[in-house]
Order: structure tokens, then sequence, then C-alpha cells
């Protein structure tokens, strides 16, 4: 891991407890669940439960909402997704309610999150502090640089230069595809910076190539689950006897709604882009597209983490925050992310 990536990752969650003081209404919620364990009848108790528990349900709203596609992944190798997101106040909310006589059992719950929430966002200060006493900096984001990132897990190459290498051509062929659909040229892309743990190549390139790439992440997750719901059919089948014949026309049914997906992606992009070197163009983004699926699939299969070839996150500068398409697709492509 890229320490200075790390680090970046660090500042963001633990520079905003402030901005979404979720530990205190965590703290806020317990003492309240506290009074009411004393006498679960009293309404007043009741209301002061139910006022902290929305009011901790809106702050984990607004930071997984505001914590940049970027840091996703990190979050999830982090174990700290329960500390950020909504899920925290709805398991919550069940538990109260599964307890109805019993508020201790949810005040006990709360206590516990609470305490691991401290020592999480405990240890994330003190490695940030170790890391600046080494003169160690975070990265920062520059106006007139976008960037994005791919991670390439070694599990795929299995340390061979040779797979390496393939996997990185591979990156370039989703960018230039990418670039070639929507500048009509093979853009620029500048190595700004290389991890080596698993390789994280941070590339710098135009950032209406970047939110295509991003735009064939979302597509490739919603036809994957397209081609999933047909496969959890396939496997029921296979079950039943004398299903054989249904089981094979299932699996065709995938491929076939793969290749479908692919020619309508292809000639949405088309029509929309208008690009005169249109054949050229069409082969390009079919096998960009079927090569972000065959990652997406051996991801999601537990054969690496999530995508094989994995677009970590869109660094942009500020004032592309104004580009509604753009905002569109990087909000789909962290949807779609966290649901993964």
């Amino acid at each position: 891991m890229n320490v200075s990536l790390l680090l970046e990752f660090i500042d963001e969650l633990v520079g905003n407890e402030s901005l979404y003081p979720i530990s205190d209404s965590l703290a806020e919620l317990e003492s309240a669940l506290n009074s009411l364990a004393g006498n679960p009848q009293d309404q007043n108790a009741q209301k002061l439960v139910s006022d902290n528990l929305a009011k901790l349900a809106s702050h984990l709203e607004d930071r997984s909402e505001d914590i940049p596609a970027r840091h996703l992944n990190r979050l999830i190798e982090f174990d700290g997704t329960e500390y950020y997101t909504p899920e925290l106040a709805s398991a919550i909310s069940k538990i109260i309610n599964e307890n109805p006589i019993s508020p201790r059992v949810a005040k006990d719950f709360v206590t516990s999150v609470s305490e691991r929430r401290k020592k999480f966002v405990e240890n994330l200060r003190t490695v940030s502090e170790s890391l600046r006493s080494l003169g160690i900096s975070g990265t920062t984001t520059s106006e007139k640089d976008p960037e994005i990132g791919f991670e390439i897990p070694r599990s795929i190459f299995e340390n061979e230069l040779s797979g390496f290498v393939d996997e990185i051509r591979v990156t370039k062929f989703i960018v230039d595809a990418a670039s070639m659909t929507v500048t009509g040229q093979r853009e620029r892309i500048t190595v700004e910076q290389l991890s080596t743990s698993d390789p994280l190549l941070i590339l710098g390139v135009d950032p209406r190539v970047i939110a295509m790439v991003g735009g064939f992440v979302t597509w490739a997750l919603h036809t994957w689950k397209q081609a999933e719901e047909i496969r959890l059919l396939k496997k029921k089948a296979k079950e039943l006897p004398d299903m054989d014949e249904i089981s094979e026309k299932l699996e065709q049914k995938i491929e076939e709604s793969i290749n479908s997906a692919i020619e309508k992606e292809v000639t949405k992009l088309l029509t929309k882009y208008r690009k005169k070197s249109k054949r050229e163009i069409e082969q390009l983004l079919r096998r960009a597209l079927r090569l972000i699926l065959e990652r997406l699939e051996r991801g999601m299969k537990g054969e690496c983490p999530i995508f094989c070839v994995s677009v970590i996150w869109f660094m942009l500068p500020e004032r592309s925050k104004d580009d509604d398409d753009f905002q569109g697709i990087t909000g789909r492509t962290a949807e779609g992310l966290r649901a993964a």
C-alpha cells in the first residue's frame, strides 16, 4: 500500500469527525437507552431514544454520501464500513424493535459499537501521527491534474512479470477505449504514482476519459447482476431431476444477455458521441467492456478482491463537481462498489 495514499485516506476519515459527530450521537443514544432501560414504559425516554436514533441515522447518511469513491475499497479492507454507513442505525433500530421490554440489550450493543468505533478512529490518529513524525505527508489533489487509480492484485499475475505486463496492457486498452470514444483520439496517459504491495497505478488523464471509465464500471456492475440472477436460476434447475436441457438453455441465455448488453452499450455510446471512425471504436468498446466484465466476475467469485483490475477512484478538481453528467456517473459507480 502506498503510505501517502493511506495517509490521505486517514485524513479524510479523522479530519471530518467533528463535521459528522457520529461518535457523539452514539454516546447520546447510549445515554438515552440507559435511561429507557430504567423505565421502559416512560414515553419521554422512548421519544428521546427515537430522536437520538434519527439524529445518528442522519449523520451516518451524510457521512456515507460524502465519502469519496476513491476511499470506498480501502474502508472495506479496514473493516470500517460499519462505522460510517446508515446500516449501523438500521441494525440498532432492529435490536430495539426486537427487544421492546429489554432496552438494555440495545444499550449494550450501542456501547460495544461506540467503544469499537472510538478505538478504530484512535488507531487511525495514531498511524497518522506516526507517519507524519517520519516526514511522510498525504497526497493532494491538484486542480490541474485529474487522476484515476487501478489496483492489480498479485493473485492474478502470481508475481510473474509477464502477467503483470499483460494486466497493464489491459488497463491501457480500457483507458484507450474510453479515450477514443469520448475524445476521438488516444489521450496521453501519465503515471503519477505506483504503489507495489498490490500494484496500484495512479494515472493522469483527461477527466472526460476518467468519467467514461467510471461509466464502464457502472455498466459492468449492472450487467453482472443480471447475469448472476440467471446463474442462480440455473443452479436451482440443476438441483432438480431431468432439468439438464433447461440448465443448458439458461447457460446460453447468460451469454446472450451479456452479448446483448454489450451491443446496447456500444450503440448507446456511439450514438451519444457520434464518432466518425465508428468501426474501430465499436471493436475497442466491445473488447473493453468484455474485459471489465471478465475481471468483475473473477473478483465476485473470490479469485481476487472485487475487481481483478479494480478502478479505485477518481480524483478531479473542485470545478468538475459542477458537471452533472460526471457526478452522476461517479455517484452510480460508488453505489455499485458499495453493493459489491
